[in-house]
């Protein structure tokens, strides 16, 4: 399965994992779309470097019980996608969220936004891609789209989340727990 990633072009070549590297014409500050296969590092630039960012996929078949009375997805099960999205990610990178619950960690959402463009209805497929938009000593921000089978555009989002101590709400660091996993994190973050 291929995925498009919009990214915006200021110089350079795009590099695919498959084929060796496809040229890209450049032309300064276009939009355009590459498709690179799924689960790989999908490259964005700026002005001065190519940033490299992991994205997550996850495909959920929309069922009846997720429309409301307009045959359109109700919004909040959208934010039960992200979810299933970021468990998505974190299994992709090789690390297991009820892992941390076990020890007695869990991560709340301090802060959330999304942005709603285009219906989505009973029957069809939608593509939740996920990635770690930004991740510090207490926090994660995690980035979200949500596409149409056609690719186009249903949501995006952002998500805020940190790490509590389960018993008494008291914020740890992913690196004192777990090393590895916030050395990931750390990796794969996009800015």
């Amino acid at each position: 399965m291929q995925i498009n990633m919009t990214v915006i072009m200021m110089d350079g070549l795009a590099k695919d994992n498959e084929n060796g590297t496809i040229s890209v014409e450049v032309v300064l500050f276009q939009m355009v779309r590459i498709k690179l296969p799924t689960n790989q590092r999908l490259l964005s630039y700026n002005k001065f470097e190519v940033i490299e960012m992991f994205v997550s996929e996850k495909q959920i078949e929309i069922r009846y019980a997720e429309t409301d009375q307009m045959g359109v997805v109700y919004h909040a099960n959208y934010l039960v996608w992200m979810e299933i999205g970021r468990t998505q990610l974190v299994r992709d990178v090789g690390f297991n969220y009820a892992g941390l619950e076990e020890q007695g960690y869990i991560s709340p959402v301090l802060d959330l936004s999304i942005q709603y463009k285009k219906a989505m209805r009973y029957g069809q497929v939608a593509t939740v891609r996920t990635w770690v938009q930004s991740h510090d000593r207490l926090k994660t921000t995690y980035g979200y789209e949500i596409l149409h089978e056609d690719g186009s555009i249903a949501a995006t989002a952002t998500s805020l989340h940190t790490l509590v101590k389960k018993d008494s709400f008291r914020p740890y660091p992913l690196s004192k727990i777990d090393p590895i996993w916030d050395a990931k994190y750390l990796e794969i973050a996009h800015s």
